[in-house]
């Protein structure tokens, strides 16, 4: 039993199953009906909980969804292979087209979540009103046909997922939350560490399949990726966190985040958000809301 206090949500999700290309994605949605709807989308072992700070910190003027991915947040697992990121943008595109199928809507994406967001509103312009890309600056590029090579290599070679670990005491994983971002509150960690595993069998699981570690068949680059990115012709937010110690992503791609940018079509702001490294929704959530608010009430205006 753990002696940490639980951060106390303010708004309180509903569940939606949602059946699409033979598995249950868990859907999280905050309802405000005829209000301009949001969908937040997380990143790499992560689930959509992770932004109930931001949600609570904002207006009650938005109707809110939130995606567990595939393998992610208590959606379903995969039975075998690795995750292919085309798979999960026909899942986005299903959900899309369930939440909100008529009109476009607000798209917001963190890391994978916005890697992912960007690749979707890169090939369907016409369906999303505004993108919001919070740590998501599209993957390093890789060194040379070597570097390709080996991420192959180990396609091949390491087919299998591991065996997933027990969490034997749910504060070790709270402790390891705050270490790993120090300007996160511990209360939110704790919620966090419900959030993110299951307790069965006498200890506590992550919900995130170990085969979403398995390597992609053919790697994630930005060479493929920067050639999609001038169909953006909706309104951009870009979120950052500060070069801080623990924000290891940022780091990979400081110095080309310029270029990235300047194929932006409709870059509306550039905003870092001080005192936070890379998951901006834990360690800056009021900041987060509130920058995010700005940007949505401007494109009403």
């Amino acid at each position: 039993m753990t002696s940490i206090q639980t951060y106390q949500a303010a708004n309180i999700a509903q569940n939606i199953d949602f059946y699409c290309n033979g598995l249950n994605l868990k859907i999280q949605h905050w309802p405000r009906l005829s209000r301009p709807k949001l969908l937040f989308l997380h990143g790499w072992m992560d689930c959509a909980l992770s932004f109930q700070q931001v949600i609570d910190a904002l207006p009650e003027t938005y109707d809110i969804y939130a995606l567990n991915w595939r393998g992610f947040g208590g959606s379903d697992w995969q039975a075998h292979g690795y995750y292919e990121r085309m798979v999960m943008l026909q899942d986005l595109h299903a959900v899309l087209n369930h939440i909100s199928p008529t009109a476009p809507l607000h798209l917001i994406g963190h890391s994978m979540g916005s890697m992912l967001a960007t690749h979707y509103a890169s090939l369907f312009p016409e369906r999303i009103h505004s993108l919001t890309m919070a740590e998501g600056f599209g993957m390093p590029v890789l060194n040379d046909a070597t570097d390709i090579r080996q991420r192959m290599q180990r396609f091949v070679s390491e087919p299998c997922a591991k065996t997933p670990k027990p969490i034997h005491n749910l504060d070790t994983l709270v402790l390891k939350l705050q270490k790993r971002n120090p300007a996160m509150n511990i209360e939110y960690a704790h919620f966090m560490a419900q959030a993110l595993t299951k307790y069965q069998n006498n200890a506590w699981y992550y919900h995130a399949d170990p085969k979403h570690d398995l390597p992609q068949a053919h790697p994630y680059d930005w060479h493929r990726l920067k050639t999609l990115w001038p169909h953006l012709s909706m309104p951009v937010l870009w979120l950052q966190g500060e070069a801080l110690t623990h924000n290891h992503y940022l780091k990979q791609v400081q110095n080309v985040l310029a270029q990235r940018q300047a194929l932006l079509p409709n870059l509306y702001a550039s905003i870092t958000l001080h005192g936070c490294g890379h998951m901006l929704q834990w360690e800056a959530p009021q900041a987060f809301a509130h920058t995010l608010h700005e940007f949505l009430r401007q494109l009403d205006t």
